[in-house]
């Protein structure tokens, strides 16, 4: 599914690459974070890389599209839900 917006929320992790031996730093890198959703075929496996277009809907809200509903919160959600959502996440997982 091919969505088109000027603005998108990208979810990213930062891993480890390599230690650097000569005393320059340690290597890291930015990638896309990819969620694993079911699979009803064993033998295959099913991401969803996490870039989620800003668009807006028929009313003029601003809404976050994630067509394969990665976080359980819908396909279409307000952005400003979105952003009040993660940042509850958040806020649950510091105070874990």
């Amino acid at each position: 599914m091919n969505f088109q917006g000027d603005e998108y929320i990208v979810t990213l992790t930062f891993p480890f690459m390599c230690r650097d031996t000569a005393g320059i730093g340690d290597y890291y890198e930015l990638h896309p974070l990819a969620v694993e959703l079911p699979c009803n075929d064993e033998w295959h496996f099913n991401v969803s890389i996490t870039a989620y277009p800003i668009t807006t809907d028929s009313s003029g809200t601003a809404v976050v599209r994630m067509p394969k509903n990665e976080y359980g919160w819908g396909t279409e959600i307000p952005l400003t839900t979105f952003k009040q959502r993660l940042l509850d996440r958040i806020r649950e997982i510091r105070n874990y």
